[in-house]
């Protein structure tokens, strides 16, 4: 049933005195502004929705309302809402693009939404997060808050790992890793940092276990711990566009957890060290907040910490003393079996090799070719 042009939509719970005419809907909405529910001058419910806690619909009765979560429109094309400054994906649980304000918060994710805490904030114009309506659980006292993820862990302390995913799969399979990586079990709690929760074997498992990183245990430590929040972005299969990412932790702090569960288990966990150290003791990021501290050789210094630790990572997981790393070269371009575009490199650990192979995008304007994505990773001689 479509909303007649003639409604009087009034949002609220306490009806008016006004004359209304026969196909009129009154509409009902929660604390957070979604439209739960239509009702006619009756009383007679005509629609009904309910929501997941980041705008997917749970269940959907009858409806075809134009305003929904948040009670903003949603484009029937895109599926994406209109907030104002920007457009909001509820399967990404993020904005489109970009925070306007991002500069004012340069430790907080600038796609999340709502300080990534949904049920006790809300973000009605793209720009400015605040307490919703059951002003419950919230972590500021009602004052208002710039856009972005707090930095407020469960026990009140600053700083630690900011996780954000596309979707539950992606944490978990990210949760999952870590914890076959290091033999310890970890989460993401509610304020969407991470937390250790424990050893994955009791003193009596009985049976084998896989090789894990001490390394890269201690490593997640030190983030975790981190008196400035790290923000590390996980992207799945489901993002579109992939777009180039196996890991990227100085800019973006990307990571693409399908990569991750393509590559030899022992480059895997190097790499999750590299990304976690480097992130940890970049300025700006996690180091140190005085984000113009972000120079070439701050990030030269960075990077050589956590080409250390993902060489130490990759000595114990394979039992050989690898003390050197050379950038990556570029080894040839050509076409896979499909006959797609592609281009492939080799990252030399002295005693080990490992080839990826990416997918190329060519543009024929420009002479140029842009990888988007990681086809393949394996171990050569």
């Amino acid at each position: 049933m479509r909303e007649s042009s003639k409604a009087q939509r009034r949002m609220g719970s306490a009806m008016g005195e006004a004359s209304y005419t026969s196909d009129e809907l009154y509409m009902l909405h929660n604390h957070t502004g979604s439209i739960i529910g239509t009702y006619d001058l009756n009383g007679a419910q005509q629609e009904g929705e309910d929501y997941y806690p980041f705008g997917e619909t749970a269940h959907n009765w009858n409806g075809n309302k134009l305003h929904r979560f948040g009670g903003k429109l949603r484009s029937f094309s895109s599926g994406f809402y209109m907030f104002g400054a920007r457009q909001y994906a509820p399967w990404l649980a993020k904005f489109t693009s970009v925070d306007p304000l991002a500069a004012k918060s340069t430790d907080r994710n600038p796609y999340h939404y709502a300080s990534n805490n949904p049920i006790n904030r809300v973000d009605p114009s793209g720009m400015k997060d605040k307490p919703s309506g059951n002003g419950g659980g919230d972590k500021n006292g009602g004052k208002k808050s710039t856009s972005g993820p707090q930095n407020t862990q469960t026990d009140g302390t600053k700083g630690g790992v900011v996780v954000t995913y596309d979707n539950i799969e992606t944490k978990n399979d990210f949760l999952n890793m870590l914890s076959d990586l290091t033999g310890n079990n970890y989460k993401v709690n509610d304020q969407n940092r991470l937390e250790k929760v424990g050893p994955k074997y009791s003193d009596d498992f009985i049976g084998p276990k896989p090789q894990t990183s001490e390394t890269l245990s201690k490593t997640l430590d030190f983030a975790i711990k981190n008196k400035n929040p790290i923000n590390v972005d996980l992207i799945g299969e489901s993002s579109n566009p992939n777009t180039g990412v196996f890991y990227d932790s100085y800019e973006t702090a990307k990571v693409g957890i399908d990569d991750f569960k393509m590559a030899p288990r022992e480059l895997g966990a190097a790499i999750m060290g590299h990304v976690f150290m480097e992130r940890a003791v970049t300025p700006g990021i996690g180091g140190y907040s005085n984000v113009n501290n972000r120079t070439k050789e701050n990030f030269d210094a960075s990077h050589e910490t956590a080409n250390k630790v993902e060489l130490k990572i990759l000595s114990e997981m394979t039992g050989l003393n690898l003390n050197s790393k050379d950038e990556p070269k570029r080894m040839s371009s050509g076409y896979d079996a499909n006959q797609q575009p592609v281009m492939r490199e080799v990252f030399d650990y002295g005693q080990l090799k490992y080839e990826y192979t990416y997918g190329v995008q060519i543009d024929k304007n420009r002479l140029k070719s842009n990888v988007f994505d990681v086809k393949s990773i394996r171990q050569i001689k």
